[in-house]
């Protein structure tokens, strides 16, 4: 949703879509680490690439005027 939002030009929307995914993301992570303490690599619902994606956007899109 926050892709298609950003190509349509609604910066705003794709902020807080992207800034729900990441959200949604680290609270799954955290629970994550709680319910696996001794795994050292976390599984990830959304991916590596996709979360570090998510939060490179809402860095560049919240310096845009």
């Amino acid at each position: 949703m926050a892709q298609v939002a950003e190509r349509l030009g609604k910066t705003e929307a794709a902020l807080d879509y992207y800034a729900r995914t990441v959200r949604i993301e680290d609270s799954y992570r955290e629970q994550f680490r709680r319910m696996y303490p001794a795994r050292k690599e976390i599984v990830s619902r959304l991916g590596e690439k996709e979360y570090r994606l998510a939060r490179e956007r809402i860095a560049e899109l919240s310096q845009r005027p």
